[in-house]
């Protein structure tokens, strides 16, 4: 197993942003004051190792994990370490009941979204199907939200709900009118459900 260090340690962040400038785009990344202002919190985590690294918050009051950035560093590509470094996160972190995870919606025309859903479902994520936005400060941006359980418990979606919630007032409080995209979340199937 690769050495693995877990901080919420900003000194340790600083070479992990300039590989994020160089693998983000602009429009993915958080600027370096917000993310000075995110490990104040004690609950936003740098999982890092030789090969990448993970950024995580940590939702207590559903033991649950929110995945918000994960890399690996661009010499390391295509070597299978993004694998390892998951296998790294899930097995340290299995305490937890799950993590979640925003992806992209998958495009037959943007190959990456699909390659990037199919790594995350090989290791047991799958779509918790809710109209979920990332609260863009713009603009609500539509994407998947997967759940990846390290034990054997589904959230319901009060649960969900609940997460998502407490995340956004974690890591987008810097977002005009948060509370706006967070009543547009909503389980897909709920009105089908309701008419049964």
């Amino acid at each position: 197993m690769t050495d693995i260090k877990i901080s919420g340690d900003i000194n340790d962040f600083l070479g992990v942003y300039e590989d994020m400038c160089l693998q983000f785009p602009p429009c993915e990344l958080k600027s370096y004051e917000r993310f000075l202002y995110l490990f104040k919190s004690g609950v936003y985590k740098l999982f890092l190792c030789e090969y990448g690294y993970m950024l995580a918050v940590e939702e207590k009051e559903t033991n649950t994990l929110w995945l918000d950035y994960f890399a690996v560093y661009k010499h390391f590509h295509s070597q299978g370490k993004g694998s390892e470094i998951m296998r790294n996160f899930i097995t340290y972190f299995s305490d937890y009941n799950g993590c979640y995870l925003e992806l992209e919606q998958p495009d037959e025309t943007a190959p990456d979204t699909l390659r990037r859903i199919k790594f995350y479902e090989k290791f047991g994520a799958y779509n918790l199907n809710f109209n979920y936005f990332y609260p863009a400060k713009s603009e609500p941006y539509p994407m998947e939200l997967f759940y990846l359980p390290f034990k054997d418990k589904k959230p319901d979606n009060k649960t969900v709900l609940l997460s998502v919630k407490n995340v956004f007032n974690i890591l987008h409080t810097d977002v005009p009118n948060l509370c706006d995209f967070l009543h547009q979340i909503s389980y897909r199937y709920q009105s089908l459900q309701e008419g049964l």
